[in-house]
């Protein structure tokens, strides 16, 4: 079920095919992330996991800024005069 923004909001959770449309990995892959540290890991809801949608949207403006910071210019000292 896709969801608009405004409805990810207002609902505050989302299953895992969810995230999966959010973030651009495989099912495998995201959990390696969360044994890892590297993602947020869902709330148990009797039977069910859901993920925040708050925490996975922090954890995408997070990875933006670290690419964003990696694709900034370095300083080469050897340019100092």
């Amino acid at each position: 079920m896709t969801l608009t923004e405004k409805h990810r909001e207002e609902v505050g959770f989302l299953r895992l095919e969810q995230v999966l449309e959010l973030v651009p990995v495989g099912r495998s892959t995201l959990y390696r992330m969360m044994s890892q540290g590297q993602f947020p890991t869902p709330c148990k809801f009797g039977h069910s996991r859901m993920w925040a949608y708050d925490e996975v949207r922090r954890w995408a403006g997070g990875m933006r800024k670290r690419k964003d910071a990696s694709a900034a210019p370095r300083r080469n000292d050897d340019d100092i005069i």
